[in-house]
């Protein structure tokens, strides 16, 4: 038994009421209930996968911007942490060195004094 037809007239007229019609792009055919059911599921899950594809693919896009802006931001926090130690470093440097030479000058003041 053939399953699907070109035209109405080609099916058998003991068959008919088991055929429908079924358009598949720009063509007409005429084929088993069963087959254009079967087709029709076929369609609209290859419609899902493609959506979902879809989806997964704009999903996955979203996550890699979202890890590279993740990794700009953290490059950009160890860089703004790296400038403050350097600051705080030669901020201690300097207290510490300005704090010598006071009690140096001190020392000298003294002495010139006693003298």
């Amino acid at each position: 038994m053939q399953l699907q037809y070109d035209t109405q007239d080609a099916v058998p007229e003991d068959l008919r009421e088991s055929f429908v019609e079924f358009k598949d792009g720009d063509k007409t055919l005429f084929m088993h209930k069963d087959l254009a059911e079967t087709k029709k599921e076929a369609y609209r899950f290859k419609g899902d996968l493609t959506h979902a594809q879809k989806l997964a693919q704009e999903k996955s896009e979203r996550l890699q911007a979202l890890e590279l802006a993740e990794k700009e931001r953290q490059a950009d926090l160890e860089a703004k942490e790296l400038e403050s130690k350097k600051k705080t470093g030669s901020m201690r440097k300097f207290l510490s060195t300005s704090r010598l030479k006071p009690s140096a000058k001190k020392k000298s003041f003294k002495l010139n004094w006693t003298s």
